[in-house]
């Protein structure tokens, strides 16, 4: 996208909504040479975060993952962000096939040369339709990425970055603010091909989703003035699945009264006391009247914490 075209956007969404003047602006780049020249274009263009999809530094982990730039291309793209924006970030993946901890070790030493506030960092899945899934490509098993887990926030510590969220690492002050919105269970506007949002009245949290083939959103937004395929009123169980599954994510993990004012109930309602009672005895999760957390332990085997709770 040129970047005049963000420009406009950005225009036209101060003039039709009142904007912190705090404004947290974020745009994601691939690290090619193509987009790094486009930097300065998109600060002037309103964009103060920049998001880049480094994945690696190490260029065999990037071939496997498919990705076309090399790590050359990556260390310059993140180089040219530092003297633009005073804040961005990168994605990295790891627990990849065959991973170890030393190299996994190394290669985030190599990465934090390159950090300033805040770095994002996801172990590798296999998704169903993928090439990967198809290839049956198996990532590190659940042993080698626990203690793959314990080595990354035992050294983004040292090097003195919060894990406020599961992949997420920051400095003071520099947590990302839009993904906080998802995670806290706040509503957002999706706007454009595919794209979701959420949208609460009187405690009703609607769940709205765009066309994703560009032509029938363009036709519908058009013709309607939005691109909207569905808007669907959520359960009450559906919604506190979905708040239990995003705000456990958090280090801070989930706020009773703050789940009591996104939904009018009380999160104790919604909760299996008896298998939550396991959970805790086995230090998986600790619960009070005002919050709900995973422990340390937990978050290592959360999607196993979450299936349990829920099924």
């Amino acid at each position: 996208m040129d970047p005049c075209i963000i420009e406009s956007i950005i225009n036209q969404i101060k003039k039709l909504w009142r904007c912190d003047s705090n404004i947290e602006i974020t745009a994601e780049a691939n690290p090619s040479s193509s987009e790094t020249s486009k930097f300065m274009d998109f600060r002037s263009g309103g964009i103060n975060r920049l998001s880049i999809g480094v994945q690696s530094f190490e260029e065999k982990n990037l071939r496997f993952l498919g990705r076309n730039h090399t790590v050359e291309e990556s260390e310059k793209a993140v180089i040219a962000a530092s003297k633009v924006f005073d804040n961005y970030t990168f994605d990295l993946i790891y627990a990849l096939p065959d991973q170890t901890c030393v190299e996994w070790e190394q290669e985030l030493d190599r990465a934090l040369k390159f950090a300033r506030n805040h770095v994002a960092m996801y172990q590798l899945t296999i998704e169903p339709g993928t090439e990967f899934y198809k290839n049956r490509v198996k990532p590190a098993n659940e042993n080698l990425g626990s203690k793959l887990y314990q080595v990354t926030n035992k050294i983004m510590e040292q090097a003195g970055y919060d894990a406020y969220e599961i992949s997420n690492y920051s400095k003071p002050k520099f947590k990302c603010r839009h993904n906080l919105i998802y995670w806290n269970g706040l509503d957002y506007l999706g706007i454009g091909p595919g794209a979701h949002g959420r949208l609460t009245q009187n405690h009703i949290t609607q769940s709205i989703q765009s066309y994703k083939n560009p032509n029938k959103w363009l036709i519908a937004a058009l013709k309607k003035q939005n691109g909207e395929q569905d808007r669907l009123s959520l359960k009450p169980s559906e919604r506190f699945e979905e708040i239990l599954l995003m705000g456990l994510r958090l280090s801070k993990g989930i706020s009773s009264s703050s789940f009591y004012n996104l939904t009018n109930t009380q999160l104790s309602d919604f909760l299996n006391h008896k298998k939550l009672d396991i959970l805790i005895k086995e230090n998986f999760i600790i619960y009070s009247s005002n919050n709900l957390r995973v422990t340390t332990k937990g978050r290592e085997t959360l999607n196993s914490v979450l299936k349990f709770l829920l099924t």
